[in-house]
């Protein structure tokens, strides 16, 4: 992606004119840059004459080319000449434990006004320091803005992380935690890796905790088997634990990779309710309890299953699955509605 900066007097004023491709992640950095207004006649952004506006774009983004602002010195409107520059203090300290980074720096407008650029960057006033998210290029960002000024920079080798509604737990950065729940998933948790999140993030119906910081995966021995394998090409050891279950020998629901040709709920089920002006939520209910009733037969045709299957697929969900009385209530409804649609069309 091109970006050109360039400088141009509009409306009487010296701007700084950037031409930029759309894209939306980076008009979004141009829009929190202070004055930063988009011109209708250039059909560009463009920015304050000012040393401030300056280097804050060429550090959150670096790529852009200055074919008419070729020195430092061309924008600065700021300072005096006359001005002497004082030694750089060393007062700002950065730590970086897992997924977040901890800035410790003096107030400064400017400074403020860059670390806002990165996404989901924070104050705590508690604990008087800037948060981050250690992920993209936001360390190295930080380490380019700050410079000389950095007293320290400490990459913890251990992070801390929620493992559970009550408790959190301190981790080695090279640990991978997987936890069976008593729900028949596995909570994965490690520390920032993007080539692991992405391989974890492809396995079927994986979903991201964005409150707690985990995966969560269904349940199989391949799948428990496959993270364990993405673990070890990562240098990491492996956490194997099963959250304690009151309900002692439950059995997971069957899962994409239990069984040889696992069945999508039919097109025509789904189409059908559709037609019924079933709403998008309710349409999903249906479809994931009806797949997990033709799936306990998958040895059989659907239009093969009678009245006495259903009966003892009912038993099963009580017995072996131990779901909750609603979850039963449910099912039980689903799938008598539903089987006897498909069969009467």
């Amino acid at each position: 992606m091109t970006i050109k900066a360039s400088k141009v007097n509009h409306r009487g004023s010296d701007r700084i004119k950037v031409d930029i491709p759309y894209n939306p992640e980076t008009i979004r950095i141009i829009k929190q840059i202070p004055d930063a207004k988009w011109s209708k006649t250039m059909k560009a952004w463009h920015l304050p004459y000012t040393q401030t506006a300056y280097e804050l774009l060429k550090k959150i983004l670096p790529e852009t080319e200055f074919p008419k602002i070729e020195q430092p010195a061309s924008v600065i409107i700021e300072k005096k000449p006359e001005e002497k520059i004082s030694t750089t203090p060393k007062d700002v300290s950065i730590e970086v434990s897992g997924r977040r980074i901890f800035l410790r720096m003096p107030k400064n407008d400017m400074d403020v006004q860059f670390l806002r650029l990165l996404r989901f960057s924070y104050w705590d006033k508690n604990a008087y320091l800037w948060i981050i998210p250690n992920y993209n290029k936001n360390l190295e960002l930080l380490k380019e803005h700050f410079k000389d000024r950095l007293q320290s920079v400490n990459i913890l080798q251990q992070f801390e992380n929620q493992i559970n509604s009550t408790e959190k737990r301190i981790l080695e950065k090279d640990t991978l935690l997987i936890i069976k729940t008593k729900a028949g998933r596995l909570r994965v948790i490690f520390c920032y890796n993007p080539t692991l999140t992405q391989a974890i993030k492809n396995i079927p119906y994986s979903n991201w905790d964005a409150n707690n910081k985990w995966w969560s995966v269904p349940f199989s021995d391949k799948i428990l088997d496959k993270i364990k394998a993405l673990a070890q090409t990562h240098d990491m050891s492996v956490i194997y634990e099963e959250e304690a279950n009151p309900a002692c020998n439950r059995k997971a629901r069957i899962g994409f990779f239990d069984i040889p040709n696992y069945r999508p709920c039919p097109e025509i089920y789904v189409l059908k309710l559709k037609e019924l002006r079933y709403g998008d939520h309710t349409i999903e209910t249906y479809r994931s309890l009806f797949e997990e009733f033709i799936n306990y037969y998958y040895r059989y045709d659907i239009d093969r299953i009678d009245e006495s299957m259903i009966v003892a697929f009912m038993r099963y969900l009580v017995i072996e699955r131990k779901v909750s009385t609603s979850y039963q209530n449910q099912s039980i409804n689903i799938v008598y509605s539903l089987y006897s649609m498909l069969l009467c069309g």
